[in-house]
């Protein structure tokens, strides 16, 4: 079988993604059908999943105001811990909707290059203190159900623990809504905290960022994960040669 340039190069690519995922090593026809949802996804919603790029001025100036970021030490289970600080996503500053959810599959993309993070999965913590209707909209909530949904099913992310934390009575109300459209499973795996002495019940407030009762403030954290994106920005931009059809 004659491969053109173009199919050779995706093949390359689909060899190294394979090899670097540690539930791959063992191929079966489960992963083949996850690797061909992943691709799925990547050519449904290209303007969420493509371009991956820290440079990109948006994007770039979201991680910057700390919109999402691993904390710097594991849970007590050994689990990368993602915080994501919500109401930095403005309109008013020249945000789009897809730069929300480029930040954290560029994030996750990056995470899972570690093994350790393929095997234990991921926490997450998302505080939504100033969150507002107004930005939700922005956002469209049959949008973010749409992708939340395909990202659960194509993704190959192990979603631990999703903790919400100063959700307002309006925005829970929409939050419970797009929850109903995922899988029980990982409904199970969603708490949501009004009060942040809530939150370190869960999770050790001593690996928090220091406005939620750690000892390290959260832009020192955001500015070494943007260092960590642009090292790794490359690799990120050469996952899209994987979506050519």
């Amino acid at each position: 079988m004659h491969l053109s340039n173009e199919q050779s190069k995706v093949l390359n690519l689909f060899k190294q993604w394979i090899v670097s995922e540690r539930r791959f090593v063992n191929p079966n026809i489960g992963c083949c059908r996850l690797y061909e949802k992943y691709i799925k996804v990547r050519n449904l919603y290209p303007q969420c999943y493509r371009n991956l790029d820290i440079n990109d001025t948006s994007v770039y100036d979201l991680m910057c105001r700390g919109y999402i970021f691993p904390l710097l030490e594991r849970d007590r289970k050994g689990r990368v811990v993602i915080f994501g600080r919500s109401a930095m996503f403005r309109q008013k500053h020249g945000h789009r909707p897809t730069d929300l959810f480029r930040a954290l599959t560029m994030t996750l993309e990056t995470l899972l290059d570690d093994e350790e993070n393929q095997v234990n999965g991921f926490v997450y913590i998302f505080d939504q203190e100033g969150v507002t209707l107004t930005e939700i909209t922005y956002l469209g909530v049959w949008q973010m159900q749409k992708l939340l949904k395909s990202g659960e099913h194509s993704l190959p992310v192990k979603h631990k623990e999703i903790h919400w934390l100063h959700l307002s009575p309006l925005i829970s109300t929409i939050f419970y809504f797009i929850a109903s459209f995922l899988t029980e499973k990982l409904r199970h795996r969603l708490y949501f905290h009004r009060e942040l002495s809530d939150l370190h019940e869960c999770i050790p407030a001593t690996i928090l960022p220091l406005e939620y009762g750690g000892s390290v403030p959260w832009k020192l954290m955001s500015e070494k994960w943007i260092k960590r994106l642009q090292t790794n920005r490359e690799k990120l931009l050469s996952l899209d040669a994987m979506s050519v059809k």
